[in-house]
């Protein structure tokens, strides 16, 4: 008689991938079922790589049911584990999107809007027709929970404390704007966007909110193949890439590259009541700007495949941005009655340009033990930038006189990343994930001013900072990860020490900081059924003060407005919770969350009268805050030819009072919502239509009014699919401004800025050589079913 034990000592294996991008796909539910009484015998969970192992399988006849949200369950039969042939692998899977299966008229084939992972969202952004022509920052305007300023900075749920990852790396641009990083990435360059709300402690800890990582194209074919764009819009308005790629057996390599120029005109509008020693003065400030910039990126990757186990990647990437920058500000300043003190204007002129150099390589290792793998990646980037800027500043009342400000800042940053990272399956069930990372960053703030008699040229005043910033942050972590029936989990910790310096040379002061953290990470999923899961997050996060905040330099470049940094801040920590509820049926999905999250050691920028007429402002630790709601994300297909995608967030921000900045306790209530219709118009083209809205948010010190635009695309495919044209109106109403109050001790303003932004695209793209689409469509031939999947 064969015993029990005898019986489980079978071996059933295989991969789950992406049917369309051939990517792995991590945790998803393979469950196995006796053929004879369908009774579930037992059930794995895809590691990182897709791969799944199922040891001391019983040995009989079996099939398989594969699901994961948002793709199409699969059924596999005809499995068979005997004693003579007790391991059987199943192979590649590729499980098909939920929104791939559409045929004839229904040309919106692709892939599901919002993909649900373990610790992440993945919205996929590729046929997204709204950004067409524009960059990563029109790609944010269009992501669920995320909102974007005047200045192009991205906010997650409220809070602008988010790390920026580029295909889950360091964007090698710390320290600067948002907008910045987002300005040099082309839309059509991304593939999909990822919000890692409660990031595990595989990922850096700092970003209280989160992480916003933006994943690039990297789509190879066999052969030579690649794809050319270029779009145009009236005022100077430019952009076109060319990406290229030669793909073996062995060997990938690709090439890109990708240009911009893009001219702009802006106009803004201040009014502040500042009362100093019983004294009411009343500045009106009215402004124009017309900013012109170049952009250049460049792109060279090398992916070799050594041997079964070994393979290596190296990639460069170089960056140019410059931009140019002519403004005039009208500035009127009002006493008692009406009456007027001053009046003056300035005529400004700056050139900033900057330049970026990336070098990544990396290595993995996978062994005969399916899941395990050792990964190596070794990045360095070297940054610089520098700007000047000469500001004519003609006083007109009480008297006339005419002097020149001359401004210059001379930045380089310098950053070196390493990281090893170890996976292990622990049984059929359970996975170990293990690594260290370690970041050093060096960097260098110049900066000069002086006022020029133009006269005489000789300098009046002169100031000039020196500042120098090096940082080192060191970690250990792990992650137990695994499957228990219809229970999923994740428990990860991340250990870190920081050591931080920083000098400025002029002054000759200088900071020390060291210190060590702990960050905990969990995620619990429990399936209610095959198409609907609950989900329980929790992750302790970190906002590291920037450089250019702890940097002392005072700020003199706008006269009635005085800037300097801080060296005596400290980072700021948050506890983030979320619970969620993920459910779809076929081609429908909906998410609701409900998070909360407190935060310690809140930083703000925090303004002060400095004298008559003139504010200083500087960034401070303030309290304790709190940010709670509810988030509701749907994908709708109303018929086989209109789908609506919507979400809406609503939640309460809370900052409690700072007695020793006579800030009092600020609460409020506030949402915001997008809405996008996509409408397929015939085989071969398709619309899309969308719009956002804004509720008011609450500062420190301020709030930001509402804000709201919409938007329509439209894109038709030619040349069997090889060529397209398409068009773009953003901001059709005109309606997209920035409009801010704040107020302190002795003083209140409200601002306006409004910049283009109702612009008419145009935009070109073919692609040529595409050898997997000519292939998809050989395989379809006799089944009568059309390929329209859109590379």
């Amino acid at each position: 008689m064969t015993s029990e034990a005898d019986r489980n000592i079978g071996i059933v294996r295989g991969k789950l991938l992406d049917s369309q991008t051939g990517g792995p796909v991590e945790y998803g539910n393979i469950a196995f079922f006796r053929i004879q009484d369908s009774v579930m015998v037992g059930g794995t969970i895809s590691l990182g790589d897709g791969s799944f192992v199922f040891e001391k399988f019983p040995l009989g006849k079996y099939f398989a049911k594969v699901q994961f949200i948002g793709y199409d369950n699969l059924i596999i039969n005809d499995i068979s584990v005997t004693m003579k042939a007790p391991a059987m692998d199943l192979g590649e899977i590729r499980l098909v999107s939920k929104a791939s299966a559409l045929t004839g008229v229904e040309v919106m084939a692709e892939r599901t809007t919002m993909s649900a992972n373990l610790d992440k969202r993945v919205i996929n952004v590729e046929k997204d027709l709204t950004s067409v022509g524009g960059t990563a920052i029109d790609i944010m305007q269009n992501i669920p929970s995320v909102t974007v300023d005047v200045e192009g900075n991205v906010k997650l749920r409220g809070s602008s404390n988010v790390l920026i990852l580029i295909d889950g790396k360091p964007t090698g641009l710390e320290g600067v704007n948002s907008s910045d990083i987002l300005q040099q990435l082309p839309a059509n360059s991304i593939e999909s966007v990822e919000l890692i709300t409660n990031p595990s402690v595989r990922y850096d800890p700092d970003g209280t909110t989160g992480i916003i990582n933006i994943v690039l194209k990297k789509k190879t074919f066999e052969g030579v193949s690649g794809m050319t764009s270029l779009n145009t819009a009236l005022g100077g308005r430019y952009n076109g890439n060319l990406n290229l790629s030669l793909r073996s057996q062995k060997l990938t390599l690709t090439a890109g590259l990708d240009g911009r120029i893009n001219t702009f005109n802006g106009s803004s509008e201040t009014l502040r009541n500042i009362t100093f020693n019983d004294i009411t003065t009343r500045l009106t400030q009215n402004g124009s700007n017309t900013n012109s910039m170049h952009m250049l990126n460049g792109s060279l990757g090398v992916d070799y495949t050594m041997n079964k186990y070994n393979s290596l990647t190296m990639q460069f990437r170089a960056r140019s941005f410059s931009e140019a920058t002519n403004s005039l500000l009208l500035n009127q300043t009002f006493g008692a009655g009406s009456a007027l003190i001053r009046d003056f204007t300035r005529d400004s002129e700056s050139d900033r340009a900057m330049r970026s150099f990336n070098y990544t390589l990396g290595y993995k290792r996978t062994t005969k033990t399916k899941g395990e793998e050792l990964t190596a990646d070794l990045m360095f980037s070297d940054n610089a930038m520098k700007m000047t800027q000469a500001s004519n500043q003609i006083n007109i009342y009480p008297f006339a006189s005419w002097l020149t400000q001359l401004t210059a800042n001379d930045n380089t940053n310098r950053m070196l990343v390493s990281q090893l990272n170890y996976v292990r399956p622990l049984g059929q069930n359970m996975r170990l994930e293990a690594g260290y990372k370690s970041d050093i960053r060096f960097l260098t703030m110049n900066n000069s001013y002086s006022w020029v008699n133009p006269l005489s040229g000789q300098p009046l005043a002169p100031t000039e900072s020196r500042f120098a910033y090096d940082e080192q942050i060191h970690a250990l972590y792990g992650i137990v990860s695994g499957q228990k029936e219809k229970f999923r989990y994740q428990a990860g910790m991340r250990a870190e020490y920081a050591q931080v310096n920083g000098k400025e040379e002029v002054s000759a002061t200088s900071f020390n900081k060291r210190y060590t953290s702990l960050y905990p990470s969990l995620h619990l999923v429990y399936s209610m059924s095959p198409t609907s899961d609950i989900q329980l997050s929790y992750s302790r996060r970190v906002s590291r003060p920037q450089n250019r905040f702890l940097n002392p330099y005072i700020d003199y470049s706008d006269s009635i407005n005085i800037r300097s940094g801080n060296p005596e801040l400290k980072p700021e920590y948050s506890g983030s919770y979320d619970l969620s509820f993920v459910t779809y049926k076929e081609r429908n999905s909906l998410t609701a969350s409900v998070f909360y999250r407190k935060t310690s050691d809140v930083i703000q920028n925090i303004s002060g009268i400095y004298s008559a007429n003139i504010t200083w402002t500087t960034p401070q630790n303030l309290t304790t805050s709190s940010s709670y709601g509810v988030e509701l994300i749907l994908s709708r297909e109303i018929t086989k030819w209109f789908r609506l995608n919507a979400n809406a967030s609503y939640f309460r921000q809370t900052v409690k009072e700072v007695p020793e900045f006579s800030i009092p306790r600020t609460d409020n209530y506030t949402w915001n919502t997008r809405l996008s219709a996509q409408i397929a118009t015939s085989k071969t083209s398709s619309l899309q239509l969308s719009g956002s809205y804004s509720a008011p948010t609450i500062m420190a010190q301020g709030r930001m009014d509402a804000q709201y635009f919409a938007d329509a695309a439209w894109k038709i495919d030619l040349m069997d699919r090889k060529a397209s044209v398409s068009v773009r109106l953003s901001d059709i109403f005109n309606s997209r401004r920035f409009q801010s109050q704040s107020w302190g001790p002795g003083f209140d303003s409200s601002s306006l800025r409004k910049m283009d932004s109702r612009i008419f695209w145009v935009g070109l793209s073919y692609k040529f050589n595409n050898y997997q689409q000519r292939q998809a469509n050989k395989r379809n031939a006799d089944t009568g079913i059309e390929n329209t999947e859109d590379f």
